[in-house]
């Protein structure tokens, strides 16, 4: 099975004031943290997602925005799953990370945790890329809760500690002093 990742990188922002992905535990941004969990998962190809590497055709559309611009790369569709992993989540780890992926694999089928529609991992056909180009392009339902719909996504629980996620100064002076694991 080939496996592919995307590194969602945070979107604008907006609520933490500056970009989540350079926020540093143990001198190590968020972006590089989950870039190394990714790289000990066996994955074969990572993609950042930051309008630096990997650009959204569509401007803020959120996650769909970044996963339509993945079936936009040159062989994106030779790979078979792809597992999205959003930067502002620290807590998840290769352990858990691995579970989802080979949940896929088992089940050949759309996987995320029960509480929480990312991390996910989904298929990658040319049926998903369709519906993607036309959600951007002609619906105004862009949630990643819709998409996982569509995927007819499997859950499976998770501890939810694992699912912290990042969004504002308090949350992340909240996750240094206390979430961490």
């Amino acid at each position: 099975m080939k496996i592919a990742a995307a590194l969602l990188g945070g979107g604008l922002s907006s609520r933490m004031g500056q970009d989540k992905s350079k926020l540093e535990i143990d001198n190590q941004s968020l972006k590089q943290r989950q870039i190394s969990i990714l790289e000990s998962c066996n994955i074969e190809q990572i993609f950042v997602c930051d309008n630096q590497q990997i650009k959204d055709r569509f401007e803020k559309k959120g996650p769909l925005g970044a996963i339509d611009a993945l079936f936009q790369v040159d062989d994106f569709l030779d790979f078979d799953f792809c597992i999205c992993l959003p930067v502002d989540m620290p807590n998840l780890n290769q352990d858990s990370i691995n579970q989802l992926i080979q949940f896929a694999i088992n089940s050949n089928q759309s996987v995320a945790f029960t509480n929480s529609i990312l991390p996910l991992v989904f298929k990658v056909n040319r049926q998903t890329k369709q519906w993607l180009d036309n959600q951007l392009t002609t619906e105004t339902n862009w949630s990643i809760n819709h998409f996982s719909r569509f995927l007819n996504t499997h859950f499976i629980d998770i501890d939810d500690h694992y699912l912290i996620n990042i969004n504002t100064p308090q949350q992340w002076e909240e996750y240094l002093n206390h979430e961490r694991i």
